[in-house]
C-alpha cells in the first residue's frame, strides 16, 4: 500500500459525509475565513473519533509489528534528517533480530544450554553488555566463528535475506 493510500483510507475511515462536504466547501470561502472552518472540521473529525472509541476497557492493545517494516518506509519522505537516521538505526535492529530468531531455531546443536535471547547469546560468548549496544549482533558472531563456520553463516544469511 503506497503512504499515500494509508493516509487516504484513515481519513476515509475517521470522517462522516458532513465532514466530506465540509471539506469540499472550504474554497468557496474566503481565505479570512477558512482557519475558521478548518477548525470546525477538525472539531467535529474530534467528536466524531471520540464516539467510535470503545465505550469498555481496552482488554488487550500490541503493535501489528509484522507491518513495521511498511510503517518505517512510508514513513521516511516526511521524516527530519535525524529521524530518518533513527528509523535506519530501527530497521538495522529489527533485520539483526530477525536473522537471530531464525538463526535460533539452528543453534539447536547447543542442546539444552541454546540461548533464548540475544543477552543470553552475547554472554555465552564473554561479549560485554556495552560492546553488544554498539556492535551489529552479526559482526561479534562473526568474530567468534572459524572460517568455515563464517562460510556457513555469509550463506545462511544470504538465505535467509532471500527469504524476508
Amino acid at each position: 500500500m503506497e503512504p499515500n493510500d494509508t493516509i487516504l483510507t484513515f481519513d476515509t475511515l475517521y470522517t462522516t459525509n458532513e465532514i466530506q462536504i465540509l471539506k469540499l466547501a472550504l474554497p468557496l470561502l474566503s481565505p479570512s475565513l477558512r482557519p475558521y472552518a478548518a477548525l470546525l472540521i477538525k472539531g467535529k473529525e474530534l467528536k466524531y473519533c471520540m464516539d467510535q472509541l470503545p465505550k469498555s476497557r481496552i482488554e488487550h492493545a500490541a503493535l501489528e509489528l509484522s507491518y513495521l517494516d511498511v510503517f518505517l518506509e512510508n514513513a521516511l519522505p516526511y521524516c527530519s534528517p535525524r529521524q530518518k537516521e533513527v528509523i535506519s538505526q530501527i530497521k538495522q535492529i529489527k533485520h539483526s533480530l530477525d536473522m537471530f530468531e531464525k538463526m535460533k531455531g539452528m543453534m539447536s546443536v547447543f542442546g539444552e544450554d541454546a540461548p533464548d535471547d540475544i543477552s543470553t547469546l552475547f554472554h555465552m560468548f564473554g561479549q560485554s553488555e556495552a560492546d553488544s549496544r554498539t556492535k551489529p549482533p552479526e559482526d561479534f558472531l562473526r568474530s567468534v566463528m572459524s572460517g568455515e563456520q563464517a562460510d556457513m553463516f555469509e550463506m545462511y544469511k544470504k538465505k535467509f535475506e532471500e527469504d524476508l
